[in-house]
C-alpha cells in the first residue's frame, strides 16, 4: 500500500520535468520470474524517477524467487555495484560470534514427556485441524505419489471459498529430530523457554508450558530446510578449525571457484542438520541456533473442494515430493514428508486459511469459465467444478465450464477421471480436453489442446468474456500456455501477435486471465 501510495504521487500530472533533479537513485525490485509481470513495480518506479529528472547510479537490479538463494542471489550480485555507485568500500564482516537474540533456560524433565499429538500453533490464526483421510490415488507402482486428502473443519470455524489455499505447517520427523539431538549433545526431553533479549530480532512463537526441546525442534525450527547464504557466513565463526573455517568461508566468497563449490554443494540440496554434520567443529550454542534457524513456514495447497458440496470438510490434492540427488540420496520436500506419514490412526494439523488473490469464479453464473491445469494443479478446477454442480443444483444459469489438462498417463494420473467424465455426461462441464503426453508415440501437452479450440477461446474469453484459470507449475508452462491462447487468438480473431498478446495482458489486468504457479 505504502508503494501505490508513493507511485501516485510520482504520476501526478502536474509534477514538472526536473522535479527531482539533484536526486541520485537506484532500484532493486523482488519478484519471482514465473510471473509474467515479473518485477514491474520496480520498472515502472525506476522509469518514473528518470523522467522527473533524477539521476540513476546503477542500472535496476532483481531479486528472483526462482534463484537458489531466492532474492539474495540477485542482491549479492548487484550490491557490489551499488558500492562502487556511492565510491565506497564494501561493508566488511565482523568475525566475532554476536550475542545471542535470545536467553535459552533449560530444565531437567521429571520424565520423558512424549510429543503432544497435536502441534504447537506457531501463528495465532493457526487452527488444529483432524485429518479423516488420507488416501494415495495413484498406482503404487507409479513414481507420482499424489494424495487425496480429507480433513474435518469441525470446530475450527473455518469457512474457505473456491480458490482459496490451506496454508499448512508441517512438524519434522520426530526420530529424526532425536537423532540429531543426541548427536548435538542436547537432551530431547528438557524442557525450554525463551526470553527475547536481543531488539531487532523477530521473536520466535511462543512456547507452550512445558515445552520441550524435542518439540522446539519438531514444531518451530526448520532444521530439515535448505540454509541460505546467510547461514555458511554465520556459521564460520563458530569454527573450531581453520580448515573448516576457510571451507565455510570459501563457500560464501564470489570468486568462480566458490560459486562452482558451492552451486555444487546445492546439487545435493543439504539440511541445516546436513551442514552442521558436515563442519562438527563449527558448534553453535542452542541459544545460538534458535537464532540462527528459521521457524517451519507453512506450505500452501490450493483446496480441492466446495464447501457449498462438501460441509464441514476440505478436501486436497497433493503430490509427494520427492528427487534423487547426484550421489543417489532420496529427498522429500519438509511437508509432503510430513503429510505423507499421517495415514494410519488419528492425526491433528497445524493449518490455516489463505484467501485466494485471483482464482476465484466470476459472480455471475453465467459467465464462462475455462480451466487449464497439469498434475495437481487440478485442485482448484475441481472446486471450481463442484461450485458450478451447486449453482445448477440451485437452479441457476450457469456459462460454459471447459477443463483442459495435462497429465502422463490415462490410467496413472488423470486425477478424478471418474467424476470429470461424469461431470461432462451431466452437463457440469462443457468441454473435457485432456491431454495424455505419454500413452502414445509423439507427445501431446495441454498447449496442443488449447492449440485445437481457437473459435471456443475466442468465443468464451472475448465475445462472453469468460474467465481463464490457470494452474500449474511454474518454469516453462505459463510461457507454454500462454502461447497457445496468443495462437488461439490469432487465429480466430485474426489477430496480429502483438495483438494478441496485448488482449491477454488485457485479460490478466482486468482478472479474467488468472495464473497460479508454484515453483
Amino acid at each position: 500500500e505504502n508503494l501505490k501510495e508513493f507511485y501516485h504521487q510520482l504520476t501526478a500530472a502536474d509534477l514538472p520535468a526536473d522535479f527531482l533533479k539533484g536526486l541520485n537513485y537506484s532500484v532493486f525490485g523482488l519478484g519471482d520470474s514465473s510471473y509474467c509481470f515479473f518485477c514491474k513495480a520496480a520498472e515502472l518506479v525506476d522509469r518514473r524517477l528518470e523522467e522527473l529528472g533524477a539521476n540513476r547510479l546503477l542500472a535496476r537490479g532483481f531479486g528472483d524467487d526462482q534463484d537458489p538463494d531466492k532474492y539474495e542471489t540477485g542482491f549479492a550480485n548487484w550490491a557490489p555495484d551499488l558500492w562502487a555507485s556511492f565510491k565506497l568500500p564494501e561493508p566488511k564482516e565482523d568475525d566475532s560470534i554476536p550475542n545471542p537474540g535470545y536467553e535459552v533456560t533449560l530444565e531437567k524433565s521429571a520424565a520423558l514427556v512424549p510429543l503432544p499429538a497435536k502441534p504447537i500453533l506457531t501463528e495465532p490464526w493457526a487452527r488444529h485441524i483432524q485429518i479423516l483421510s488420507n488416501e494415495r490415488i495413484t498406482p503404487l507402482d507409479y513414481e507420482r505419489d499424489i494424495r487425496h486428502i480429507v480433513l474435518d473443519l469441525e470446530g475450527s470455524k473455518i469457512k474457505y471459498s473456491v480458490g482459496d489455499a490451506l496454508a499448512i505447517y508441517p512438524r519434522n520427523d520426530p526420530e529424526e529430530v532425536k537423532e540429531f539431538l543426541n548427536w548435538y549433545g542436547l537432551d530431547p526431553y528438557d524442557k525450554i523457554s525463551l526470553k527475547l533479549i536481543t531488539e531487532g530480532n523477530k521473536p520466535k512463537p511462543a512456547l507452550p508450558p512445558g515445552c520441550t526441546v524435542l518439540q522446539l525442534f519438531t514444531d518451530v525450527l526448520d532444521i530439515f530446510g535448505r540454509p541460505s547464504l546467510r547461514f555458511y557466513k554465520a556459521l564460520s565463526k563458530f569454527a573450531g578449525e581453520d580448515d573448516e573455517r576457510k571451507q565455510l568461508l570459501a563457500l560464501v566468497n564470489r570468486h568462480p571457484i566458490g560459486r562452482a563449490a558451492y552451486a555444487k554443494l546445492l546439487e545435493e540440496t543439504p539440511s541445516f542438520v546436513d551442514i552442521l554434520r558436515r563442519y562438527p567443529t563449527a558448534k553453535p550454542s542452542l541459544a545460538h541456533l534458535v537464532d540462527m534457524i528459521p521457524i517451519l513456514k507453512p506450505r500452501y495447497y490450493s483446496i480441492a473442494s466446495s464447501q457449498h458440496i462438501k460441509g464441514n470438510h476440505l478436501e486436497l490434492c497433493i503430490v509427494i515430493v520427492d528427487w534423487k540427488t547426484p550421489s543417489g540420496k532420496l529427498r522429500y520436500g519438509t511437508c509432503t514428508n510430513y503429510l505423507r506419514k499421517l495415514t494410519k490412526g488419528t492425526f491433528y494439523i497445524s493449518a490455516a486459511l489463505k484467501p485466494s488473490a485471483g482464482m476465484c469464479m466470476p459472480s455471475k453464473t453465467e459467465v464462462p469459465v475455462i480451466m487449464a491445469a497439469l498434475g495437481t494443479g487440478l485442485a482448484p478446477m475441481r472446486a471450481m467444478a463442484q461450485e458450478r454442480e451447486y449453482q445448477q443444483k440451485m437452479g441457476k444459469k450457469t456459462g460454459e465450464t471447459v477443463l483442459f489438462f495435462g497429465c502422463r498417463h490415462r490410467s496413472k494420473d488423470y486425477l478424478y477421471g471418474n467424476e470429470w467424465d461424469d461431470y461432462l455426461k451431466r452437463g457440469v462441464c462443457s468441454h473435457l480436453r485432456i491431454a495424455f503426453s505419454r500413452d502414445q508415440k509423439e507427445k501431446i501437452y495441454i498447449q496442443h489442446k488449447i492449440e485445437q479450440e481457437p473459435e471456443l477461446l475466442w468465443d468464451l474469453l472475448v465475445q462472453k468474456n469468460g474467465y481463464f484459470f490457470f494452474c500449474g507449475p511454474a518454469r516453462q508452462a505459463p510461457n507454454d500456455i500462454r502461447a497457445a491462447v496468443e495462437s488461439a487468438f490469432m487465429k480466430a480473431g485474426h489477430l496480429t501477435h502483438d495483438e494478441a498478446s496485448h488482449k491477454i495482458d488485457e485479460l490478466m489486468v482486468t482478472g479474467h486471465y488468472v495464473v497460479e504457479a508454484w515453483s
